[in-house]
């Protein structure tokens, strides 16, 4: 019974508080309150704070469900932007009307958001749905690391500015005359100029995004012919037959020896898969099996799935954790996609079992 009342009390909460989410985007001029939601949802005080701990347990779940709202407008704006300035400038406008056209959600957000982790703060939110576009400006050289700081901070308090005024103060009341302003707020700020420096070699942008940041990584290649399968590895793991060496070559920091490696394996696609894993986990297993005397390669003990036997082949098949898939790069396109599990010093506690089943 206690379990059957725990689910029905999530279940309650969670209807609710999409509920009052419909609510407040369906009606833009009803700020959040007790009494709007009592009023307008017949919802008594006691049944809410049967439910929730507080009235701000209740405002936290709606910032993080307007949040939510929020960074799927944003990726829908930017789809079809190109990557890099194009895709900011589209962010931060997208960002920026979304707030215009529900006043409520910033007042609520912003003008609440001292009570709340800055995790959830709406200039938290923008960093982290520009970040990805301010670190394209850097790869291309379009602006420096520095530059970007301060273009961003800029563009926080500009828009947060922007906002402020045309919510609480009424400056502006068309949505297309807001839209021109932010237009025109972004391309003063963010006014960089692609002649600046020569762009980067292929070979000196993926060294960037491979190498920077990174201590006691070893990192490998793999080329591929089509982005969906490079999208696979990065969701699934890497698939490989007997040692991933026959698919994918070690790379170190030398623009030489990446440029060598290139002119080889180019033909086979122009998707390049980036795997790095963290130097002390192969030291580690290295050891172990040479001190156990198994015949394997060390990447064939980090697995978290049994080998599959491909009759065709006569090989087996191991799939490399998508832990250590750092992401891909289209060297056409110069586009870099990350992925947010990659951890190179992932360990798995299935690896020591792999070591002693090994062979059997």
């Amino acid at each position: 019974m206690i379990k059957k009342n725990r689910v029905l009390d999530f279940m309650w909460k969670n209807n609710f508080v999409h509920s009052v989410f419909i609510f407040l985007k369906d009606n833009p001029n009803i700020e959040f309150s007790e009494a709007a939601i009592i009023n307008n949802l017949g919802v008594s005080i006691e049944k809410i704070l049967s439910h929730f701990n507080a009235i701000e347990d209740l405002q936290t779940d709606l910032i993080e469900t307007f949040s939510a709202d929020c960074k799927n407008f944003v990726k829908d704006a930017v789809k079809k932007a190109e990557p890099g300035l194009d895709a900011l400038k589209e962010a931060i406008l997208a960002y920026a009307i979304f707030f215009f056209e529900h006043p409520n959600v910033f007042k609520l957000m912003f003008l609440s958001g001292s009570k709340f982790k800055d995790s959830i703060s709406p200039s938290a939110l923008l960093d982290e749905l520009t970040k990805p576009y301010w670190n394209q400006l850097v790869f291309q050289e379009l602006l420096s690391e520095i530059g970007v700081q301060k273009a961003a901070g800029l563009i926080k308090f500009q828009i947060s500015g922007l906002l402020l005024h045309a919510i609480n103060f009424g400056f502006v009341t068309d949505k297309v005359d807001f839209i021109s302003i932010v237009n025109r707020q972004i391309n003063e700020i963010i006014a960089v100029k692609q002649h600046v420096k020569a762009v980067k070699t292929y070979e000196e942008r993926l060294l960037h995004n491979i190498f920077t940041g990174e201590e006691n990584i070893r990192f490998f290649i793999h080329y591929t012919k089509r982005g969906e399968i490079a999208q696979k590895i990065l969701s699934e793991g890497f698939l490989y037959t007997e040692s991933f060496h026959n698919s994918a070559e070690e790379v170190t920091n030398d623009k030489l020896d990446l440029a060598y490696k290139h002119s080889m394996f180019k033909l086979y696609g122009s998707y390049v898969v980036v795997i790095g894993i963290a130097d002390d986990i192969l030291k580690k297993f290295t050891e172990i099996i040479r001190e156990k005397n198994i015949d394997a390669y060390v990447e064939n003990i980090l697995t978290e799935t049994k080998p599959c036997y491909d009759e065709e082949e006569e090989e087996a098949k191991y799939l490399l954790p998508k832990q250590y898939i750092k992401g891909f790069f289209n060297y056409e396109s110069g586009n870099f996609t990350s992925n947010s599990d990659y951890n190179p010093e992932y360990e798995s506690l299935v690896y020591v079992e792999n070591v002693n089943n090994f062979g059997k």
